[in-house]
């Protein structure tokens, strides 16, 4: 069922992707980006359905690892910015001057609880604002974390609060949103509970809502926390990266046709294979630096062709192995123990982000990137951060209705309209974010005067 949800979902966000990022499609972005939120809360649906499931089945797990939390707030502010703005709603995060930055418990189910909860504040507030408020208490080598958000919205009944947790239960006002599955909140209670806290909720209707919970974490220290480094677009290799042979092998074409589109600026040797007979055919004749394999095919999976490509690299002389990438619509974590006992050396999951192919190539084959360049970072919107040709990504139409919108002041307007600029442009969605935030129309008109 996963399998069968999830592989459709890796066209649609593959390929919307890649027309974000090519600029033939610039006239077509704002339709561009529509396809792909609406794909990304696709998704969201299906993943909060696959975990209920998992959490019925009893297969729910806590995978603790030690994670920077100032730069979980931070990335989380900043993506639940511009859709709190586009409402003319506030958005702060309040925390402690001294707040903890180093800590170890599941950062994936703390994410997805904050997201949870704060992406419904904002969707329920039509004025006003979103607060999240974080305490501590330190009790050496632990740490109890105390989380609030709290709304102006438009509140809970108190006959629906009781209900509020069970799966597939909405309020009224969550019913006429025609949003969400219901179950957001009861994963999101689930997740809490195996971290070692419970979600209490206050509301007074048509004033608003607090949701509070506390979880238990333990100190942890940079040294044990990966960084985590943001890069633009690749759009090349860098100077003296060998020409890698690559093998895609995929019964889907659409899914072998977005692998092959996204491996194109690299200018590696790609090889496409339809079967698992097609693959180990091509793995003797031409001896791939790496393959990526699906594993679920009709016919010979993904896993009995691993298992014939090793054996016959066992029996050659010299040894000749290939890296293996597993690429898989399943959801469920179990499947990694079986990829990995099948002989591949890594695993993605479908749908991915192209960003995590970069990451696995440079990981496996040491590939170093040439990077869209970026714009220049602002911490102020100061006049001359941007220039009218940095615009110019953006149709002439585009440039047009900003320059009228900041004309009227219309902020609500410009901010739709900046939600159209493809998403690798992130800087130029910053800095334009920034501006109309601080209300520089000025800035704005001059940026945007094409006479």
């Amino acid at each position: 069922m996963s399998h069968e949800l999830r592989t459709p979902l890796n066209a649609i966000l593959g390929f919307s992707q890649l027309m974000a990022n090519d600029p033939k499609f610039a006239a077509g972005a704002s339709e561009i980006n529509i396809i792909n939120r609406s794909g990304e809360h696709l998704l969201d649906l299906i993943n909060d359905i696959l975990e209920m499931s998992k959490i019925e089945a009893g297969r729910m797990t806590f995978l603790p690892t030690a994670f920077d939390l100032e730069q979980l707030l931070q990335t989380l502010e900043g993506m639940l910015h511009i859709r709190a703005t586009s409402k003319g709603l506030t958005l702060t995060f309040d925390r402690p001057p001294d707040l903890v930055q180093y800590i170890q418990t599941d950062e994936q189910k703390l994410r997805q609880v904050l997201i949870n909860l704060l992406g419904n504040a904002i969707k329920f507030t039509e004025k006003g604002t979103v607060e999240l408020c974080i305490s501590q208490v330190r009790e050496d080598p632990l740490i109890r974390l105390q989380f609030a958000v709290q709304d102006t919205g438009i509140g809970i009944a108190e006959d629906e609060l009781e209900q509020l947790f069970n799966p597939f239960v909405q309020t009224e006002s969550g019913r006429r949103s025609h949003q969400g599955t219901g179950l957001g909140l009861s994963i999101s209670q689930k997740f809490v509970q195996l971290m070692g806290g419970n979600i209490e909720v206050k509301s007074i209707l048509g004033e608003g809502s607090c949701f509070r919970f506390e979880i238990q974490a333990t100190l942890a220290s940079a040294e044990g926390v990966e960084p985590v480094i943001v890069r633009n677009r690749v759009i090349g290799l860098a100077p003296g990266q060998p020409r890698y042979r690559m093998l895609i092998v995929d019964d889907i074409p659409e899914n072998r046709l977005l692998l092959v589109r996204l491996l194109q600026p690299l200018a590696l040797e790609i090889l496409e294979a339809e079967t698992g007979e097609e693959a180990i055919a091509h793995w003797q004749q031409y001896h791939p630096d790496l393959i990526w394999m699906d594993i679920r095919m009709s016919g010979m999976d993904g896993y009995e062709t691993t298992r014939r490509i090793r054996e016959l690299e066992s029996q050659a002389s010299p040894t000749q192995k290939s890296i293996i990438i597993a690429l898989t619509a399943s959801a469920f974590s179990q499947k990694r123990e079986l990829v990995f006992a099948a002989g591949c050396d890594d695993f993605i999951a479908k749908p991915f982000q192209e960003e995590t192919i970069w990451n696995t190539l440079a990981k496996h084959l040491g590939l170093e990137y040439i990077y869209e360049e970026a714009l220049p970072p602002t911490d102020s919107p100061e006049p001359f951060t941007l220039t009218p040709n940095q615009l110019k990504i953006m149709p002439s139409e585009w440039i047009e209705a900003v320059h009228q919108s900041a004309l009227s002041g219309d902020d609500e307007k410009i901010i739709q309209l900046i939600a159209q600029i493809p998403p690798h442009y992130q800087g130029l969605i910053n800095t334009l974010s920034d501006l109309v935030h601080h209300f520089h129309f000025n800035t704005l008109l001059e940026l945007t005067d094409e006479q």
